[in-house]
């Protein structure tokens, strides 16, 4: 009858018993939510900035620097994503601060590595993956040829990916 008890004193804290689980779904729910519409939008800043040529450098390429660098040139929302507070979540801008996770996520792009992809000159690679990990919780590789994810146990990738290596990804679209 203790065990009983505590059992439901605990339910408690957590909430006032199962709405405290409903709670926990709803916010797993909403940041997923965040993290699809964000993995779009990195692909869509990134298809304005070739197109737009967005760093004046007089070729049509991608921002392959930093997240922060790419979603400069935008601030207001676009897609429902925010760029100045998805640039905060860049943990290696070129102009160093401290990152603050989107949406429970950092992000970081990923430089290219002619050995490990030499067709890949020119590609971009992004990934976002969870400041604190929790099982389901997957990291996100965004580039120009796909949107990939994958439970690495909330590492970072911070090496660039053979197409062979995506294959054991679960694509996104």
């Amino acid at each position: 009858m203790r065990l009983f008890v505590r059992a439901l004193a605990v339910l408690g804290l957590l909430g006032g018993g199962w709405t405290g689980f409903a709670y926990l779904r709803e916010r797993d729910e909403k940041e997923r939510s965040a993290m699809w519409r964000t993995v779009n939008a990195v692909r869509g800043f990134q298809a304005m900035f070739l197109e737009g040529d967005l760093d004046g450098n007089g070729v049509h390429d991608y921002w392959t620097a930093d997240v922060a660098g790419l979603l400069a040139p935008f601030s207001a929302p676009v897609w429902d994503v925010d760029p100045r507070e998805l640039a905060a979540a860049d943990v290696a801008p070129l102009v160093p601060r401290s990152p603050r996770p989107y949406y429970g996520y950092y992000a970081v792009v990923v430089r290219w590595d002619p050995a490990t992809d030499p067709e890949g000159a020119g590609d971009f690679a992004v990934c976002l993956y969870p400041a604190s990990y929790a099982p389901g919780k997957d990291t996100w590789y965004v580039t120009n040829y796909g949107r990939f994810k994958s439970d690495t146990g909330g590492a970072p990738v911070r090496r660039w990916l053979s197409r062979e290596e995506l294959r054991m990804w679960s694509r996104c679209c």
